[in-house]
């Protein structure tokens, strides 16, 4: 019997600091588009993806994700305020407080997970397979993608199973940043998801993900991940705080290295060392931390690459490093 491949959205009316608006509904269908397409198809605003963990039972970095969600909408709403004012409807405007709560945030989050998850594991409720009579899909970890409109107090979260890791070898592209503007380190928006278009419909189909690099040559992060790369002396050099918009592993694996003893150095690879290199990590919710095995360097967005890297066998520091945050999912998670 075929299975029912489900997307589940839910939404949810919330207040102004973010909770749930008591005795709302949270309205819950079923999507045709994938994770990617629903935040494309989203207004400006916040987003963030987490996964669950033990079965859909609990929220990998849940303090993590809602405090995102948080800082990113009071960011966005600052922004704003001291802009353009108007661009926002009087009745959630703020001009010097704060209005999201990430207490409020976090209860909406895990109410909004819980929902999601009851409507995947249950295909008639969500309208998937009651018709066809189709096998609706239980296992597995899910994939979940929140939406938080700048411009008004509702939830979007997007539901679909975590796609498998990559087999190797994953490759990864490192590609000129040029004239696209690079996104905001402080808010987790919408609008960086259009803007790396470009880079998305540029990347090899076989290709993982792309790193941009700026004029300098600095490569601090790629289109959706965070970037490690072993240096010649062994250590782990990656972008500081300062640089990035801080993924929810990369805190988990600089706290994991800490714990193995593996160097940290805070600092922008460069893409002109990177012969030196003796490997490469990008790390996201649906990577996890994932080891590249090829590194294609180019030198604009349409020609070939001027250079080409390969590890093999992987430096033992990162196999290290990606066994050590699969066993520390589940400590990390919170039920729901």
């Amino acid at each position: 019997m075929a299975s029912c491949v489900q997307n589940v959205v839910v939404r949810a009316a919330l207040t102004a600091s973010g909770a749930l608006v008591p005795g709302s509904p949270l309205l819950t269908s079923v999507a045709s588009m994938s994770a990617k397409e629903f935040v494309q198809a989203a207004a400006d605003g916040a987003y963030t993806t987490a996964r669950t963990a033990e079965g859909r039972t609990a929220l990998f970095q849940a303090e993590f994700h809602a405090s995102r969600l948080a800082d990113s909408m009071n960011a966005l709403v600052r922004n704003h305020a001291g802009a353009t004012p108007s661009a926002l409807p009087a009745s959630i405007y703020v001009a010097d407080d704060d209005a999201f709560a990430e207490d409020d945030v976090m209860d909406m989050l895990l109410a909004l997970c819980a929902a999601g998850r009851d409507a995947m594991m249950d295909g008639r409720d969500a309208g998937c397979g009651a018709a066809t009579g189709e096998e609706v899909p239980t296992r597995g970890e899910l994939k979940v993608v929140v939406c938080l409109p700048s411009a008004e107090r509702v939830a979007h979260a997007h539901f679909s199973s975590m796609p498998p890791v990559p087999s190797p070898p994953v490759v990864v592209e490192l590609r000129p940043q040029g004239d696209v503007a690079a996104h905001s380190v402080e808010a987790k928006s919408t609008a960086w998801v259009h803007d790396r278009v470009v880079f998305e419909n540029a990347m090899a189909a076989d290709a993982n993900e792309v790193i941009c690099y700026a004029a300098d040559g600095a490569a601090v992060e790629g289109l959706s991940s965070n970037v490690f790369v072993v240096t010649a002396d062994g250590d782990i050099l990656t972008a500081p705080d300062s640089a990035v918009l801080k993924g929810s592993m990369r805190a988990l694996i600089l706290d994991l290295a800490d714990e193995e003893g593996i160097p940290i150095v805070y600092g922008a690879p460069n893409v002109a060392d990177a012969a030196t290199w003796r490997g490469m990590l990008i790390s996201s919710t649906s990577r996890c931390a994932l080891p590249v095995d090829q590194l294609w360097v180019f030198d604009d967005l349409s020609s070939s690459a001027s250079a080409t890297y390969t590890w093999s066998p992987l430096d033992p520091t990162l196999t290290t490093l990606q066994n050590a945050v699969n066993a520390h999912i589940a400590t990390h998670s919170m039920p729901f």
